[in-house]
């Protein structure tokens, strides 16, 4: 017998998690649900959007939500969360370029997302040198000044190390994905078969090298060895897969 609440939950999780985005429409979310789920939410292929968002609105909380922009719905994570990811991933964006980006809310939505971000000390300001006001995520480095040299790293590697480790990680990835693009940090840990701290230090090289993105998602599926085996990023948050960026 399905496990409706959690299945239901997990089923979005892991919608959001394969295609790499931090929300789908609610066209793409019904496409994309198996038809167990489906029946659990006594939806059909041909349902509504308004049906399918009636019908998961029940299962959903903090850390996935409903979103409405005009007539549309969206499914996905809080709109700080898409938005503190956004500039984890591009820091320096201005208000104006968030806004313009396809996101789940509206303008004024979003720059009231902002602006609370900036009053709780979770994002920063900062201008550039077209004294354009920039868009940080408060923990994160502050920008370079143009020239400047680069600071070095906590634990300096070489060309030749750090080329190596990223081949290796690269084809541990491939192993244990088997195609897949989202692939668990615990068992590519256990693949590897490395130190605690050197797999630690080269998933932290390659996320902040962006070659990797670290993917959070919900762990009540897991047992402890295997969040034990995850990894813990520098903002404290439990981050168990990744995925390999495509080249630019």
């Amino acid at each position: 017998m399905t496990d409706a609440p959690s299945d239901i939950r997990d089923a979005l999780l892991t919608a959001l998690q394969r295609v790499g985005k931090d929300f789908l429409s609610l066209t793409e979310t019904r496409t994309r649900l198996s038809p167990d789920i489906l029946s659990a939410l006594n939806l059909s292929r041909g349902a509504s959007t308004g049906e399918v968002a009636d019908a998961l609105s029940p299962h959903l909380g903090p850390d996935l939500v409903l979103h409405r922009k005009g007539r549309a719905g969206y499914v996905g994570r809080s709109l700080d969360v898409i938005l503190t990811n956004i500039l984890e991933r591009k820091p320096g964006k201005s208000i104006k370029a968030l806004v313009a980006m396809k996101l789940p809310a509206d303008k004024a939505a979003v720059v009231a997302a902002v602006n609370e971000g900036l009053r709780s000390g979770r994002f920063r300001c900062a201008f550039n040198v077209h004294y354009t006001p920039s868009l940080f995520v408060a923990d994160a480095p502050p920008p370079a000044e143009p020239g400047a040299p680069r600071p070095a790293r906590e634990a300096p590697v070489g060309p030749a190390d750090a080329a190596a480790d990223r081949q290796a990680f690269r084809a541990a990835y491939e192993a244990v994905g088997g195609g897949r693009a989202f692939v668990s940090i615990c068992r590519l840990r256990r693949h590897l078969g490395w130190p605690r701290n050197r797999f630690d230090a080269v998933l932290s090289r390659l996320s902040r090298d962006l070659v990797i993105q670290l993917q959070g998602g919900d762990p009540s599926a897991m047992d402890e060895a295997d969040i034990r085996d995850s990894f813990i990023d520098d903002r404290g948050r439990l981050r168990i897969a990744v995925t390999w960026r495509k080249p630019s």
